[in-house]
């Protein structure tokens, strides 16, 4: 077990002059950025970024917030998004340690190749214990982990790397040292980011005339961060599925029903996988338009490993004799998991759950879902990161069929991408399509933004947005298989190739 640590006292009184901050606790950031991304031009390119996004909003940051804390937990956000990111056929490079100058003997240099091995969350954790000796409460906070998660990840990278906490820590000291990139540059880098935002911003008034001649038959309902008088709790239940997932597991989330499944597994139907490629890979897949269906004649399997989620009435459909397959009904709910290992389905099993209110995304089950174009009185709002939450609209109400949580760096894309689509006045009479779904971008204050996805034959109201390829690539949660037809899709979508 780590032995606990207290952190110091941060020396002198808080800096509010951004240069100042940057030329005193720059090169610190940067030695951070530089473990936890494993190379020394990336951990200076996330910094970089990082400060560009801080800057705009630097006063309020450093008077209501510890920069130190909120730069890190960008930092470790985004390397994690980026460590996420599917890789492009013939793009995937293997991970190095940059150029050290000769700082690194032989059996150090064989430690931080065994360092890069470990997951971005697992050497956050370890950064921010051992080079930066921050308490279990600042690296839970930092990572957006439970504590007990935050622990388990440190027990279990040291037992991986084979150290204990002192070599750790002097083989993280000995590697990250002379890693100072000039602050001048950080600085300038960070007003440059800053300036493309502020330019962003000017365009907007200019293109939404543009669009509001011409008209888009969807919309976007967007205020500040308001509940619009629901009775909505939008935090996650007690019992927060991600503490008990196995390392390297995702959550998936579908009318009340909620499970496991490792991170690597895609979307999509189980049937008729040999139509997409050569073989098999698991897949979640939701009753929808590529959901359920007859298997593919040619295949053998016919059937793909993977998740199928369906309701009680649904035909079950034919498992191969290769695959260990299981089910779990939950409330008229079923949960089929089939796998070439009886263990790895066993494991999947063992996580599904009933919710009943709030997902661990933060999702609400069940909700109301207002009429395309109504607005609600803003509220403030503390809260960064973002919950997608997918919505069908039906007899039986607003379900939620698929939900996700954004990291923070994702959350502030989005939300610009939300604050850039442009406003419409536009005539009475903007209705909901049959078959209709929704998007609720919310945050734990509240909501964000409301997404209709259906025929809309009108906007109206102040604070309805036309829907732009950049907020369809935020709000269409990865695998989606909801309606197309007239969308603005973006070239890709999150998680899968748009089509």
């Amino acid at each position: 077990m780590l032995a606990e640590h207290a952190r110091p006292s941060l020396a002198g009184s808080p800096v509010s002059d951004f240069e100042e901050y940057v030329a005193g606790r720059g090169p610190a950031l940067v030695a951070f950025a530089v473990a936890v991304t494993g190379r020394d031009d990336a951990g200076v390119r996330l910094v970089q970024n990082a400060l560009g996004r801080a800057l705009a909003g630097w006063e309020g940051l450093v008077h209501d917030e510890d920069p130190d804390a909120h730069l890190r937990r960008d930092v470790v956000a985004e390397a994690a998004r980026h460590a996420r990111r599917p890789r492009r056929e013939g793009s995937e490079r293997r991970a190095r340690p940059a150029d050290h100058g000769g700082r690194l003997d032989p059996a150090q240099e064989a430690r931080w190749r065994r360092w890069l091995r470990l997951p971005v969350l697992t050497r956050a954790v370890l950064a921010l214990r051992l080079l930066e000796d921050r308490s279990w409460a600042e690296v839970a906070w930092v990572t957006d982990l439970p504590e007990r998660a935050a622990r388990r990840r440190a027990e279990h990278g040291l037992r991986a790397l084979g150290d204990d906490e002192p070599t750790l820590t002097e083989a993280l000291r000995a590697r990250t040292v002379g890693v100072d990139a000039l602050p001048v540059e950080l600085s300038s880098r960070a007003a440059r980011v800053s300036t493309r935002r502020r330019e962003r911003a000017v365009r907007r008034g200019a293109l939404a005339l543009l669009l509001a001649a011409v008209g888009v038959p969807l919309l976007v309902s967007v205020w500040p961060a308001t509940t619009g008088g629901l009775d909505l709790d939008p935090s996650p239940d007690d019992s927060l599925l991600e503490e008990v997932l196995p390392e390297g597991f995702r959550t998936e989330s579908w009318r009340g029903v909620e499970l496991g499944v490792p991170d690597g597994w895609g979307h999509g139907p189980l049937a008729g996988w040999c139509r997409d490629g050569d073989l098999p890979t698991p897949r979640v897949e939701r009753p929808g338009p590529d959901g359920v269906g007859d298997g593919d004649e040619d295949c053998d399997p016919s059937l793909a490993p993977g998740v199928q989620l369906r309701l009680a009435g649904d035909p079950a459909p034919d498992v191969p004799d290769d695959l260990a397959a299981g089910e779990r009904t939950l409330d008229g709910r079923v949960v089929l998991v089939a796998t070439p290992d009886a263990d790895l389905t066993e494991q999947v099993l063992a996580t599904v759950r009933s919710v009943e209110r709030t997902d661990s995304a933060g999702c609400a089950v069940q909700r109301a879902i207002p009429r395309a174009g109504k607005n609600f009185p803003a509220v403030e709002t503390s809260s960064v990161a973002l919950s997608v939450c997918r919505y069908e609209v039906g007899v039986t109400g607003p379900n939620l069929v698929q939900s996700e949580r954004l990291s923070v760096i994702d959350s502030l894309d989005a939300r610009e991408a939300v604050d850039a689509a442009p406003t419409v006045v536009a005539p009475q009479g903007c209705l909901d399509g049959p078959g209709e779904e929704a998007v609720v971008l919310t945050t734990a204050d509240g909501d964000v933004a409301w997404i209709h996805l259906g025929r809309c034959q009108g906007l109206d109201d102040e604070g309805t947005h036309l829907l732009t390829p950049d907020v369809l690539f935020w709000a269409l949660t990865p695998g989606w298989d909801g309606p197309r037809q007239d969308l603005p899709l973006p070239d890709e979508l999150r998680g899968l190739p748009s089509r």
